[in-house]
C-alpha cells in the first residue's frame, strides 16, 4: 500500500492573504477558505496511482474515526474533495497536548503522529507527506514536499509526488 499524508492550511489553501503568520494563528475558522484549484492539483497526484490518502492536518478534527465530516466546513471540504474524485482514507492519531493546541505548535508532534500510523500499517511500502511544516525529523524530511504557505501546492510539488509513486511501482 502507498500512502500520501496531506496537510490542508498552506497546501490547499495559502497564507497569502495575511500579513504575517502570527494572524493567521488568531484567525477564527469562519469560512472554508480552500482553493479548489488546489484540490484538482491534489487530484492529479490521486488519481495517477493507486494511493490512500491520509490526513494529518489540524483539520482531521472535524471528522470523526470513520472521517465523517462532524463540521459545517468539514461537510464543504468533504463535498469538494467528492467532486474532485479524492477520498481521504483515514487520519492520523492525535498526539498533542493542551499546550500545543493553544499555541497552536502542531509541527511539533506531526512527525510522532505519522510515525505512530505507519508503525500501525506496517502494509505501507511508500508514503509521501505533503505539508508547509517543518516536520522537525530528518528522516520524514526526505519523504516530504514542503509547499510554500503563500502559495499552497503547486504543479511542481504534484509532478514530484507522481514521479516518486510512478518509481515505486516501477521497482
Amino acid at each position: 500500500m502507498d500512502v500520501l499524508f496531506i496537510d490542508i492550511d498552506g497546501v490547499l489553501n495559502t497564507y497569502s492573504q495575511l500579513s504575517a503568520n502570527e494572524e493567521w494563528k488568531n484567525l477564527e475558522r469562519t469560512e472554508l477558505n480552500i482553493d479548489e484549484n488546489k484540490v484538482k492539483l491534489l487530484s492529479k497526484i490521486v488519481q495517477s496511482a493507486e494511493i490512500k490518502l491520509i490526513m494529518h492536518s489540524g483539520w482531521r478534527f472535524f471528522y470523526d474515526d470513520s472521517m465523517n465530516p462532524i463540521f459545517r466546513e468539514s461537510e464543504e471540504l468533504s463535498r469538494i474533495f467528492c467532486r474532485n474524485g479524492i477520498i481521504v482514507s483515514g487520519k492520523t492519531p492525535d498526539h498533542s497536548t493542551e499546550e500545543i493546541r493553544q499555541n497552536r505548535k502542531f509541527s511539533l508532534v506531526k512527525a510522532e503522529e505519522i510515525k505512530i500510523w505507519l508503525m500501525q500499517h506496517p502494509d505501507c511500502e511508500h508514503y509521501l507527506i505533503i505539508d508547509d511544516l517543518d516536520l522537525h525529523d530528518d528522516d520524514l524530511k526526505q519523504q516530504q514536499i514542503q509547499p510554500d504557505p503563500a502559495v499552497g501546492l503547486t504543479e511542481y510539488d504534484v509532478d514530484r509526488a507522481i514521479m516518486y509513486f510512478s518509481e515505486c511501482k516501477n521497482k
